[in-house]
């Protein structure tokens, strides 16, 4: 039976071809995902985001923004919100 040991720089190329792409797409998810809350209020929606308070009542209003209430509390998901953002994204023409 033969063994293939590749060169340092075979195995160089191999590693950027195929590990790094994966790295640099789902590192930084893994980390934000680790680093965040699950649930946010408009407060802290609006340091995240930069949706002003206003801004998130007028959505809110419009039933445009998924929100939750707890008695006199606005919540919101992340993942919720998340989701909204990348639907309401506007593509940059080319």
């Amino acid at each position: 039976m033969n063994a293939y040991i590749p060169s340092k720089e075979e195995l160089k190329s191999l590693i950027e071809e195929t590990i790094k792409p994966l790295l640099k797409e789902e590192i930084p998810s893994l980390i934000r995902n680790a680093s965040k809350k699950q649930w946010v209020s408009p407060e802290e929606l609006e340091e995240i985001s930069g949706l002003t308070i206003r801004s998130q009542q007028h959505l809110r209003s419009e039933k445009r923004i998924p929100y939750h209430k707890e008695g006199r509390k606005i919540r919101y998901n992340m993942d919720e919100i998340e989701a909204y953002f990348r639907d309401n994204r506007i593509e940059p023409r080319s």
